[in-house]
């Protein structure tokens, strides 16, 4: 959004902020929503799509029912995980460890886990090492796949995946293959969404006829590494800096700006969950509740019926429903994990959203980067699986440090530094 931006393509919404008090007013009660759509040179490109909740839904999970069956107590360490996948190779005779990802990159799911190491485990981004926080701690940018706390963590997954514990199919599988292992009892270990892995397979093995006892995916404590870091580094965002732009085309940006001004207000904003007494109504407290043609329909899905009078979750410029809508759209005992193991004081967004660069600057991280991911996912594969010996893990570094990735953490730092002093 920036680049197009600094183009010219769009305009900044100073210009028209005077005739937007309703957006002026959600800066006033979320003034982070205003910092990350903030350019460093103080433009505004687009208008922030605002969460009253983050929930972080990224999460380990994990077959309760084989916990169940064999006396194990909930994992949260990765030495209680390690016994974990153990024991259930040894009883039920399957490779528990599992993921799945698109285009090949299945073993990122995987790699993931090295977040209980305090890095950032992904190899498309840099972090902050917010102090207390991060490894190693500086408050400075880095780049995850070549720190040291990292490479203990790959050592860590090369053990487990000699041993047997990790789906060698996990480098290929995607969503549908991962889902169809899950079904047929072949994993039980892996870090997915919510809604898209636990509520679905729950339902579609509830649906084949089995029971909670035969089947039951549920919610794992966020995983706390050897050093004690226990970070849920998934949380999303309080703030999307994506919600809406107007573009130097438009003839009528005033006008444009008071239409989408009308989305933040208290009335536009209940429209994300519908219509009055139609989707929702208040209950003699106050509280927003879902009618029963939303959430009690037998010819028609939660979302189907949202569908029929309102945008739903599409990204808008507004401010998101509050949780307690949220919270009614998901099974009782999702809700009840999410209490239990997602401590919002463990939530840490690896890198802050908003970040300024040049035209030149995001050229040049666009290129690098690229190149540097691809070279670090195919070699962390490798040394997994054990095709590369860890004796060559120096001169995996040099190799990512000679690609450029210096040169992209130092762009970073200053744009992070430049971030605080917005």
């Amino acid at each position: 959004i920036e680049k197009y931006g600094q183009q010219g393509l769009f305009i900044d919404l100073n210009t028209v902020l005077d005739k937007m008090p309703n957006l002026r007013k959600a800066y006033e009660k979320y003034p982070y929503a205003k910092k990350v759509t903030t350019t460093d040179d103080g433009k505004v490109y687009s208008m922030p799509y605002i969460y009253q909740f983050v929930s972080g839904n990224n999460v380990m999970m994990v077959r309760k029912d084989m916990l169940n069956k064999y006396g194990l107590e909930m994992p949260e360490t990765t030495e209680d995980w390690y016994n974990v996948a153990k024991t259930l190779k040894e009883k039920e005779g399957i490779t528990p460890i599992s993921g799945y990802g698109a285009q090949g990159k299945g073993m990122n799911s995987v790699i993931s886990f090295i977040s209980a190491w305090g890095v950032w485990p992904d190899s498309a981004s840099l972090y902050i090492a917010y102090e207390g926080k991060l490894a190693p701690y500086d408050g400075k940018v880095h780049y995850g796949p070549i720190e040291p706390r990292f490479k203990e963590g790959i050592e860590w997954l090369r053990q487990l995946y000699s041993e047997g514990l990790i789906d060698p199919e996990v480098i290929t599988n995607d969503a549908q293959a991962f889902q169809a292992k899950v079904l047929q009892d072949k994993v039980a270990i892996w870090r997915g969404q919510i809604n898209a892995d636990m509520a679905v397979l729950n339902t579609t093995a509830e649906k084949e006829g089995r029971s909670m006892e035969d089947f039951n995916i549920r919610e794992a404590p966020i995983m706390k590494g050897p050093y004690g870091d226990q970070w849920h580094l998934w949380p999303g965002s309080s703030v999307l800096t994506n919600g809406m732009v107007i573009t130097a085309a438009n003839k009528y940006p005033v006008e444009t700006a008071i239409w989408a001004d009308y989305w933040y207000g208290d009335v536009g904003q209940t429209y994300v969950y519908g219509v009055e007494n139609v989707t929702y109504y208040k209950d003699e407290n106050g509280n927003l509740k879902w009618t029963d043609w939303v959430i009690n329909n037998p010819n028609q899905t939660m979302n189907e019926a949202r569908g029929k009078v309102t945008f739903g979750r599409s990204i808008w410029p507004t401010i998101f429903q509050p949780w307690d809508l949220t919270k009614a759209t998901v099974a009782e005992y999702i809700e009840e994990d999410r209490i239990k193991y997602r401590d919002p004081n463990k939530f840490v967004e690896p890198i802050v959203p908003g970040l300024s660069f040049s035209t030149e600057e995001n050229s040049l991280i666009s290129q690098k980067l690229t190149d540097i991911q691809t070279y670090v996912d195919e070699a962390l594969v490798n040394f997994i699986i054990g095709n590369k010996p860890m004796s060559e893990w120096d001169n995996y570094v040099q190799t990512v440090k000679s690609m450029g990735i210096d040169e992209i953490i130092e762009i970073y730092q200053k744009s992070y530094e430049r971030w605080l002093k917005r």
